[in-house]
């Protein structure tokens, strides 16, 4: 991140979910700060959108987390209660305007729809909607708006998807959503670099292994 700093002063930075839940992440539960949060305000991130991981301790501690990272958390398609926009998380906005040197980039954030599978526990009460029907919605009025000059869409679900129903594939995003630039994925864990309907899209792998690069 340094080495792409110090090339290119006008890099943004975002981390597309599952980071606060891993092996061991338990012991850190009660701390002030969460180590991976510690770590990305040092490094600092831009944005930061939910993963299915991050509902694994319940919302509270989401919450929580989310107050301490200094950067902008994305979450667009997840309510307490009816979905309307009074009732998003603390903290979180379904998009956020990044300005690099006069070039303004929306960053939407997304989670696969599937979280209430798999933490129907954590999520009783809450509203989970279609992705594909927020992104285009704020993408629309992002455009019609003239708010930004690139979007960028960060979806933590996988390239093709895993089940029918809502949507919970950033292909899908790609082929039906307009005014879209490119696309960050996740989910799989697997190393993603691809093209669909002329929108890139791009997943690093697992474990920091890869930092994933789209230079516009």
């Amino acid at each position: 991140v340094k080495e792409a700093r110090t090339a290119n002063p006008n890099t943004i930075l975002i981390d597309n979910g599952d980071t606060i839940q891993d092996n061991s992440s338990s012991l850190f539960l009660n701390d002030d700060v969460l180590p991976m949060i510690a770590g990305m305000n040092q490094i600092g991130y831009d944005t930061w959108t939910a993963g299915n991981h991050e509902f694994n301790y319940g919302v509270p501690l989401l919450e929580k987390a989310v107050s301490t990272f200094a950067g902008q958390f994305l979450l667009a398609n997840v309510y307490k209660g009816e979905a309307v926009e009074a009732n998003r998380l603390p903290g979180a906005q379904a998009y956020t305007i990044v300005e690099k040197d006069g070039v303004k980039v929306a960053i939407i954030g997304v989670v696969t729809p599937h979280i209430t599978k798999w933490d129907s526990a954590n999520l009783e009460g809450y509203t989970v909607t279609d992705p594909e029907i927020e992104v285009a919605a704020a993408a629309a009025k992002i455009r019609a708006n003239n708010e930004a000059d690139v979007v960028v869409v960060s979806f933590h679900a996988s390239l093709g998807g895993e089940y029918e129903g809502l949507t919970d594939s950033a292909a899908k995003i790609a082929e039906n959503v307009s005014g879209i630039d490119a696309i960050i994925c996740g989910h799989e864990h697997s190393l993603i670099n691809t093209v669909v309907n002329g929108v890139p899209i791009l997943e690093p792998s697992r474990y920091g292994d890869y930092v994933s690069k789209i230079t516009f």
